[in-house]
């Protein structure tokens, strides 16, 4: 039997984040479902990457839950989220500045758990990353829109 409205892959319940003595974050509520694609819109300040952060463990969470697949993440280390499927894209994207798309991205099937189905994803995705690389040419040297174009998520 299939629910009407099942639950929701990815839910977030009152999230409050706080730098220091500064709350960024004031009971922020958000759900995605799976298979969703959704967008998080505001004006500069108002707590998108903050939001991102905290989803994926970078920014310690004051009060609130975070629930992936009903698994709460609220309080776990960014690596075990990450070992959940869950990762954080920096804004720009120069991680590693020196290194090509596919070198930057040739460590994934490495990480514990996960290794057969990056390495399956990574194995389709290759010709698209030696296209978005194109030829080597390092990621600080395209333009943005090229960069956004190469910047599939290997974890999930």
């Amino acid at each position: 039997m299939t629910r009407a409205n099942p639950a929701p892959l990815l839910e977030v319940q009152n999230l409050r984040v706080a730098y220091g003595d500064v709350q960024a974050l004031w009971d922020v509520s958000l759900e995605v479902g799976s298979g969703e694609i959704v967008a998080l819109v505001g004006a500069n300040g108002a707590g998108k990457t903050t939001t991102l952060r905290a989803i994926s463990g970078v920014v310690k969470v004051i009060g609130g839950s975070i629930t992936l697949a009903g698994q709460e993440l609220t309080g776990r280390e960014s690596h075990d989220i990450v070992e959940r499927g869950v990762v954080h894209v920096p804004e720009g994207r120069q991680l590693w500045p020196g290194m090509s798309v596919e070198e930057t991205c040739s460590w994934a099937p490495t990480l514990p758990g996960r290794a057969a189905g990056v390495r399956k994803r990574w194995q389709r995705c290759s010709a698209s990353f030696r296209a978005c690389s194109n030829g080597g040419v390092k990621p600080r040297t395209r333009s943005p829109a090229a960069s956004s174009r190469c910047a599939p998520s290997l974890a999930g």
